[in-house]
């Protein structure tokens, strides 16, 4: 009965973007300039039918988190899957992690291999929060205790930015 909120810019990594380094099965397919991955993504949730149980984001991460904590929207469960970098996926935890309610789950891809600063970034979270980390194959997942006091950020904050 819930809902998944999918946010994404559709827009494509910057690997994607990186002419020199593309991986052809990771194509921006560009139509008329611009990625069609949106348009893929809504034709894939009307294919398999969850079309009114997906409701699309078109933002970047950081963007609605903050619209979420704006509303007073907390949830069970986020999974992290934007950038790469270590900065974006650190503020991604900052963002993101107050949302998580009591006894939710936050995870994401790509904790092992090349991506140095996913690892490095989720490492300095746990470390900082003393919440425990579980890594299964490439994704990386945290349980929020009940107990867990985890890193708050107020609008105030954002606006300094």
């Amino acid at each position: 009965g819930g809902k998944v909120l999918a946010v994404d810019t559709w827009l494509g990594a910057l690997e994607m973007w990186d002419r020199e380094a593309i991986d052809q099965s990771r194509d921006l397919e560009i139509v008329a300039g611009y990625p069609s991955g949106f348009r893929t993504f809504l034709s894939n949730m009307m294919h398999i039918g969850v079309r009114s149980q997906v409701i699309p984001f078109p933002a970047p991460s950081t963007l609605a988190a903050q619209f979420l904590q704006r509303h007073r929207i907390s949830v069970d469960l986020i999974h992290l899957d934007a950038a790469h970098e270590y900065e974006a996926v650190r503020d991604d935890l900052k963002w993101w992690a107050p949302l998580v309610r009591a006894g939710g789950v936050m995870l994401g891809d790509d904790y092992l291999g090349h991506w140095k600063g996913v690892r490095r970034a989720v490492d300095e979270f746990v470390a900082a929060t003393g919440t425990g980390l579980e890594v299964h194959a490439h994704k990386w997942l945290i349980r929020r205790r009940h107990n867990d006091t985890w890193p708050k950020v107020s609008l105030e904050q954002r606006d300094m930015h």
